[in-house]
């Protein structure tokens, strides 16, 4: 994590090193040695907390769900009470993972209005532990900043891409020969 002085700008990046270690519920598409990839764009100003301590606590939590869901990019979170915010890039080969994060920040009253409990993301116990943690902590910065949770509105708030990549081996090579 990394502060730029000056725009009080507070960077969450994170690459999933339990990406090789970790039991994949979903396997990636791949097709003719090439590895599809998901990525989303997002942000929201709202108010967060200029106090440390606090925003720690949330960056943290943002941290711990991008590393449970094995999601690799950059999240800027504004330390202010003014309006501010959040401004992130993520991605991941498990599209799954990648819904799993915008549940978490739509929120738990979206996700009981709009997501069928066997959905393939709800119903995985592993994204739906840490969904859930993400919601409690939420929760927690809230009544801690005196803020209201922090959510975005809704799905289309998230601006989806993919691409596709040549298959990597282990040590990150394209297996391609390139």
């Amino acid at each position: 994590m990394t502060k730029d002085r000056s725009s009080n700008i507070n960077t969450v990046q994170h690459v999933s090193k339990k990406r090789k270690e970790s039991h994949r519920e979903t396997t990636p598409k791949i097709m003719n040695d090439q590895v599809e990839h998901h990525a989303i764009l997002f942000y929201k100003y709202g108010l967060l907390s200029d106090d440390s301590k606090e925003m720690q606590f949330y960056k943290e939590s943002m941290t711990l769900l991008c590393e449970n869901l094995h999601l690799t990019g950059r999240v800027l979170i504004g330390v202010s009470r003014n309006s501010e915010g959040i401004n992130g890039t993520l991605a991941s080969a498990d599209e799954e993972d990648v819904r799993a994060f915008t549940y978490a920040l739509l929120g738990q009253d979206w996700c009981r209005k709009n997501i069928d409990e066997k959905s393939s993301v709800t119903s995985c116990k592993r994204r739906k532990n840490v969904i859930e943690s993400f919601w409690s902590a939420s929760e927690e910065f809230s009544k801690k900043a005196d803020v209201p949770v922090f959510r975005l509105d809704t799905p289309e708030d998230f601006k989806w891409s993919s691409v596709i990549y040549p298959k990597q081996d282990e040590n990150n090579h394209n297996t391609d020969g390139l």
